[in-house]
């Protein structure tokens, strides 16, 4: 078996170095695919695409989705993998959600006769097992196997189609297990979980509901997918399908990524004016008004004042992001809460997946780590195993020094490898 792994390529944005939309408007290919191409080579078994493969939250489903496709059919094309495993990241969760609303509502009222509609999965472990005793070669958790040996999973999903059901594509969320011909674990998810605003309402929820706050039985994996929720709609297609408020969004987010405030202090001038005139209905020729007014100007002035003391964005790409504390403990609960999740997959499905991943790879932070890097990133105190990054395939940021891809690759009886595609 031949496995590759890559992430964040980010189809619909146009920095994207593997395809784009080109001046005509219609797909093309990027400046780094040849590259990408040479990495990975032919006649791969899985490609396992880690999140962030399309970009919703950037650009409409109609651009993303054409660039997504070409991107598929050329792979096709130059036989890179018979096999896809998409594990969505935060700007395409809305993929997975699409995909649990057909899987779980349409295509069970639309069944002749219908069936009673399913509750929606909020997390599906993939497993890939490579291990000579495997039961199976690919495993969802919790969805009900096809009799195709070579097509499981799929059947009637709208993924299938994207190449005239050329390409075989699987979908799980948020993490994939890579069981090796060793018998090691790998674990492999997006990241997006690693920072504070993804995770935001698994650690406040507790401390503001307090009783009333009552977790699903469950792993926790299951649990922070759920709370979570609100928060990775939002900001997947909530933001990138808002219309004319999607480009003021995107220019809120320049805002932070340059450390420039314009367009910030220009909407909190006219939000304050607002909250003048028709919340507080403050009158300047009357003095009651005037603390009203002071106290606004004062919050206003507070607020953009914080704002400002923001580091430079997307700080989880500065280097030794994953060496921060409050990061190595997102990570540290992170991985506890994946062994309990394979713990109760095997236990369900009478399966025997080793439950200690040995391994890390994610994405998110487009600052690639890879296998032969001198200062390798561990998980820790307490659980002392490598970290790794596959980068993006974004353009690189002014300063340098991020950006770049680390394509990963796992071979039946050899060693994980990585390749720095650029």
């Amino acid at each position: 078996m031949k496995v590759i792994i890559t992430s964040d390529t980010h189809f619909g944005d146009p920095s994207s170095q593997l395809a784009a939309l080109g001046a005509d408007g219609l797909p093309v290919l990027g400046s780094r695919y040849e590259d990408f191409k040479n990495a990975a080579g032919r006649e791969n078994d899985y490609l396992i695409l880690l999140g962030d493969a399309i970009d919703v939250a950037v650009e409409r489903y109609r651009d993303a989705f054409d660039i997504f496709i070409f991107f598929l059919n050329q792979l096709v094309k130059d036989n890179i993998a018979r096999r896809v495993l998409y594990v969505p990241g935060n700007h395409d969760f809305d993929v997975w959600h699409t995909v649990e609303y057909q899987a779980n509502i349409i295509n069970r009222v639309s069944s002749q006769p219908p069936r009673h509609i399913s509750l929606l999965r909020m997390a599906v472990p993939a497993v890939i097992d490579d291990r000579p005793s495997a039961k199976h070669e690919l495993f969802l958790g919790g969805v009900t196997r096809g009799q195709n040996p070579d097509k499981p999973y799929g059947h009637h999903l709208f993924l299938d189609f994207l190449t005239n059901q050329k390409l075989n594509i699987s979908v799980g969320y948020p993490n994939a297990y890579l069981v090796t011909s060793e018998g090691e674990t790998i674990l492999l998810t997006h990241g997006q979980y690693f920072e504070d605003f993804w995770s935001l309402l698994t650690d406040w929820a507790p401390r503001i509901f307090k009783s009333d706050y009552v977790l699903d039985a469950g792993p926790m994996i299951m649990n922070l997918t759920h709370v979570n929720y609100p928060l990775s709609q939002l900001s997947s297609s909530g933001a990138g399908q808002a219309g004319p408020l999607t480009k003021v969004l995107q220019g809120i987010q320049r805002d932070f990524k340059h450390h420039k405030f314009v367009n910030i202090s220009y909407y909190l001038d006219n939000l304050q004016k607002e909250m003048l005139t028709h919340f507080l209905n403050v009158k300047w020729y009357n003095p009651i008004s005037w603390p009203r007014a002071w106290a606004l100007a004062s919050v206003k002035k507070a607020i953009l004042k914080e704002i400002k003391k923001t580091p430079h964005l997307p700080a989880k790409e500065n280097k030794g992001w994953e060496d921060k504390v409050k990061v190595k403990e997102k990570m540290d609960k992170y991985y506890s809460w994946c062994q309990e999740e394979i713990k109760a997959l095997n236990e369900r499905e009478g399966l025997n997946y080793p439950d200690r991943p040995g391994k890390l790879i994610f994405g998110h932070t487009h600052r690639p780590i890879g296998i032969t890097n001198d200062d390798p990133r561990f998980l820790g105190p307490g659980i002392k195993i490598p970290v790794y990054n596959t980068g993006g395939w974004l353009q690189k940021n002014e300063k340098g020094d991020n950006g770049g891809s680390e394509l990963f690759i796992y071979e039946t009886g050899e060693p994980l490898r990585s390749i720095r595609v650029f």
